[in-house]
């Protein structure tokens, strides 16, 4: 009656279980998204099969809606093939000799620690950059700064022994301003209840004076129209003039740096 429907399929399971019931945490055990996390009897509190498969669907039925179709088409999403995406990405950091049941550290300053008042904080120094600058901040021995990924990855362990030894020395919230002031990412960790009071960086969460908490849609209009996607080469020499190298265009266009 309305050709210009799409019809969208959400679905547990996919190809010979399609039939079958299944709930989030069933779809994370199968996929392996329940290996990757903690020993407990429920290991992800949030349903990230449930919410991730909820994106993707919605994905699909803006990409079919804007795509060519015919009359009736439909989209199939199911929470088994958006969880196996999801699990390919981690199980990548690790082989199957590397198995690690107790969940120990992959890098060296890159995990959750602990400040003197208990609370718990988490530092992301994975670039060289913020792993020098961790260094410096929380006091290690300057030539572990020029450590590269790899050396950091085999000294995991050690590493973070070393920086959770030097943290209990301070609150939490100390260590977050002064990583925060040296651009090195990390947070404290919140509770829900506490991450839209303490930190609103997305503008997505707002809370009202008496405390009640409002959630929009996580995404923000820019306000303007963006143009079509520019072409091969089409802004090279407003880009060129704009970096003040404008004398070098023919020599870099010539040395096939720039198109």
């Amino acid at each position: 009656m309305n050709p210009a429907a799409l019809y969208c399929h959400v679905l547990g399971w996919g190809g010979q279980m399609r039939d079958l019931p299944a709930h989030d945490l069933d779809v994370m055990a199968a996929s392996g998204a329940v290996d990757l996390g903690p020993e407990s009897a429920y290991p992800l509190a949030l349903p990230a099969g449930d919410l991730a498969t909820g994106n993707m669907a919605a994905l699909a039925i803006v990409a079919g809606l804007a795509g060519d179709r015919q009359a009736g088409t439909v989209v199939e999403v199911s929470m088994a093939g958006v969880l196996e995406s999801w699990v390919s990405v981690g199980s990548g950091l690790r082989s199957t000799e590397e198995e690690l049941p107790d969940r120990q550290p992959r890098f060296g300053g890159y995990g959750i620690f602990r400040g003197s008042d208990g609370r718990r904080f988490s530092i992301g120094a994975f670039e060289d950059r913020y792993w020098a600058s961790l260094v410096n901040v929380v006091g290690l021995d300057a030539p572990l700064a020029g450590l590269s990924l790899t050396a950091r990855r085999a000294r995991a362990s050690e590493l973070n022994e070393q920086i959770e030894s030097a943290v209990r020395e301070q609150p939490a919230q100390e260590w977050v301003s002064r990583m925060q002031a040296a651009s090195i990412p990390c947070a404290l960790v919140a509770s829900p209840r506490e991450a839209p009071l303490s930190r609103n960086a997305s503008g997505v969460v707002t809370v009202a004076p008496d405390g009640a908490i409002s959630v929009g849609f996580p995404a923000i209009s820019l306000g303007r129209r963006l143009g079509p996607v520019a072409g091969l080469g089409e802004h090279t020499e407003a880009i060129v003039r704009w970096l003040g190298r404008q004398d070098d265009l023919a020599g870099l266009r010539s040395g096939a740096v720039i198109a």
